[in-house]
């Protein structure tokens, strides 16, 4: 089945459900995937380059969020100093 059969398809089947068509711009890999899902046939494997990219945006957003951590815990450690500071000056006054 060509990919263009698929998309009319799965758009038919979405119509139907009051679900909106599949963008123009959605690749052909994704659209016989969301076909061979929908319909429980056998998965065609992901593409490499794909698959590849998205280890690099998760690697990319692990990395986001340990860099979050790190400034979070230095601007604590700046607001416990600054704490810290306020007392002393309170303590002399």
């Amino acid at each position: 089945m060509l990919v263009a059969e698929m998309r009319s398809a799965l758009n038919a089947g979405n119509v139907g459900k009051g679900m909106s068509e599949l963008p123009e711009t959605m690749p052909p890999w994704a659209v016989r995937h969301v076909f061979e899902r929908r319909n429980g046939l056998h998965l065609t494997p992901i593409p490499h380059e794909v698959r590849a990219l998205s280890s690099i945006q998760r690697a990319k957003a692990i990395v986001q969020e340990q860099e979050a951590r790190k400034k979070a815990a230095v601007t604590n450690e700046s607001d416990r100093d600054l704490a810290r500071l306020r007392l002393a000056v309170a303590s002399l006054l």
